[in-house]
């Protein structure tokens, strides 16, 4: 019997359910009672008012660099641990501290470069780059749901002539985010068109629920389903965004003469939200001010100003991490097409490009690679040898190949010739306990204690693909469903990575020298175990959260499945190739 995870608390929010400008059901973090500074750290704690009767809240503020600091409110005040998915270096630079002033009023604390105030009466945190304010909470500041929720969120103003840019793969009509309400839900929108209204549950209907606002003027693009609208959720969520000023003014309205760049990256894995300046039904008048905020965690944001923006971006590339020098290959001219079905048509394409003397460096083959869609495998009867025959013909005309990877592990029993045979990376995995359990933050799942069963969709063959499909999923209209059902590995747990990156080892053999690491969000389909109305994992499967060391519901962390994937791949590929030799 199937879950319908419709019913769950832990939901998908669009843009218009996220409301912190309301301030109903929102508390502030209020004024500052208590002021400590611990020097051999350079941290600092402060410790709020409250309200209604709940234990006083404290945040910590952290000083990277001269021009670079940090801001970390836990509604919980649990400080315990410190760990990220996405920061791997909080050295800045060595900030010259200078503490100005600790008084009941204000702390203010010179860094070098920039100057950080927080006012006391209420909680504001202020920044000063060559003397000159170029942001500062604004009302109403920090805010949190202390009661029945877990929301954060926090307001900072937007000033005159202020240009945001950023945030990842976002749509919108514009460059700039000036204006724009964003969510960051790692997301299935393969036609970059969310809709906008609930469908019913099947047989009706395929049972998705609306992912952004519903808008009745029709005639406008940037508020219909599509890839104008700013508050579609995409495939990936980088809540990094810059605010460049290349002529700010002052209070007075002249201008300053100081231009200023300045970054924030809200630190958080669940889903958040970054509206800037865009007033609507829902969010009311944001005039002169924009938020960021989460559903789950903290606010954690790190603060990186300079100059201009390169400044900001050389300390970000710090923060995160700098991209690895890519190949020069892997600039040039690709080919990709689902279709390409069996080693043949791969290669009949490949010399088609030579013949007409148009540059080709990589060919990215799909799920058609695979043995009746199990992941890390090759079909003998469409790729021969592992893929070996297809790698080297193609490496003899100078074309680099890789294959499509997804997360899901399949437990369909029949192979491509109908035959129940074993699949080592799905008894593999069952041995080490590696896949998400059918556990749910409400309770138990119907297939608990095993683990949940997803249902992956590859679309249907309405007869261009000659090769069977043994045991397809249902379909009750024409032609063959492409898909398969199977598991999801629980890759927070650093051990399961191990695992998946291990898998690459036949592929790598065989010649493979790409992986087109596919549907990461993860991508999913109704199945056996729950309607998936987001089609992703359930928000209220138990999943674990290595940053916290315990299992948490994949609501608190459905941003970081992407990640952990990727970087199981990226780690196991290196370990294979440099236990062979290659690198």
């Amino acid at each position: 019997m199937s879950v319908d995870s419709r019913d769950s608390s832990y939901r998908y929010v669009p843009v218009d359910g996220f409301n912190p400008n309301s301030a109903t059901g929102w508390t502030s973090f209020g004024n500052v009672s208590q002021c400590l500074y611990d020097k051999g750290d350079g941290i600092f704690t402060l410790t709020g008012t409250g309200s209604g009767g709940n234990q006083p809240p404290e945040l910590k503020i952290y000083l990277l660099g001269p021009a670079a600091f940090r801001v970390r409110f836990n509604p919980q005040n649990d400080y315990s641990m410190d760990g990220s998915f996405a920061v791997v270096n909080k050295d800045l630079g060595a900030p010259a501290v200078i503490i100005l002033q600790n008084d009941s009023v204000k702390l203010s604390v010179d860094l070098g470069s920039l100057r950080l105030d927080v006012l006391f009466q209420p909680f504001t945190v202020q920044v000063y780059w060559k003397s000159h304010l170029i942001s500062t909470d604004v009302a109403p500041g920090l805010i949190y749901v202390a009661n029945g929720g877990n929301a954060v969120a926090n307001f900072k103003t937007y000033p005159a002539n202020a240009n945001y840019f950023g945030a990842g793969e976002k749509g919108g009509n514009d460059l700039r985010l000036n204006e724009a309400a964003l969510t960051f839900f790692n997301y299935d929108n393969f036609k970059y068109c969310g809709q906008n209204t609930d469908d019913p549950p099947a047989p009706n209907g395929d049972g998705f629920l609306r992912v952004i606002p519903y808008n009745s003027n029709y005639n406008d693009p940037t508020v219909q389903p599509g890839p104008l609208n700013w508050s579609e959720p995409l495939y990936n969520s980088i809540p990094f965004f810059l605010e460049d000023n290349p002529n700010p003014l002052d209070l007075g309205g002249h201008p300053t003469g100081v231009p200023y760049a300045y970054g924030i990256l809200l630190d958080n894995e669940s889903q958040s939200y970054m509206n800037f300046g865009a007033s609507s039904s829902y969010n009311g008048n944001m005039y002169g001010k924009y938020f960021f905020g989460a559903l789950y965690g903290e606010i954690d944001y790190y603060f990186m100003a300079g100059d201009a923006a390169p400044d900001v971006l050389r300390q970000y590339s710090t923060l995160v991490g700098p991209a690895a020098l890519a190949p020069m290959w892997a600039l040039g001219n690709h080919q990709g097409c689902y279709g390409y079905y069996d080693q043949g048509r791969v290669l009949n394409a490949i010399q088609q490009y030579r013949a007409s003397n148009i540059p080709l460096d990589g060919m990215h083959i799909d799920v058609d690679f695979q043995n009746n869609y199990r992941t890390f495998t090759a079909s003998q009867m469409k790729f021969p040898n592992g893929g070996a025959d297809c790698f080297s013909q193609a490496a003899a005309m100078g074309v680099k190949c890789s294959t499509n990877i997804t997360g899901i592990v399949t437990i369909q029993p029949l192979d491509e010739n109908g035959n129940a045979t074993p699949y080592s990376v799905l008894e593999s995995g069952l041995a080490i306990n590696a896949f998400v359990q059918d556990n749910r933050a409400e309770g138990q799942g119907p297939a608990y204690p095993k683990p949940f069963v997803t249902n992956e969709s590859y679309g249907v063959n309405y007869g261009f693909n000659p090769y069977p499909s043994p045991g397809a999923p249902y379909n009750p209209g024409p032609g063959t469903a492409l898909g398969t059902y199977g598991y999801y590995a629980d890759l927070g747990q650093l051990q399961f990575r191990d695992w998946w990156g291990e898998q690459y080892k036949p592929l790598l053999d065989a010649g493979l020298e790409m992986v087109w690491q596919d549907m990461t969000d993860p991508a999913t389909q109704p199945s056996v175990c729950d309607s998936a109305p987001y089609k992703t994992l359930p928000l209220n499967v138990l999943m674990f959260d290595y940053t916290q060391n315990k299992m948490v519901p994949s609501a608190e962390i459905h941003n970081v499945f992407a990640l952990n994937l990727i970087s199981a791949t990226h780690t196991g590929m290196i370990r294979l190739r440099i236990a062979a030799g290659v690198d």
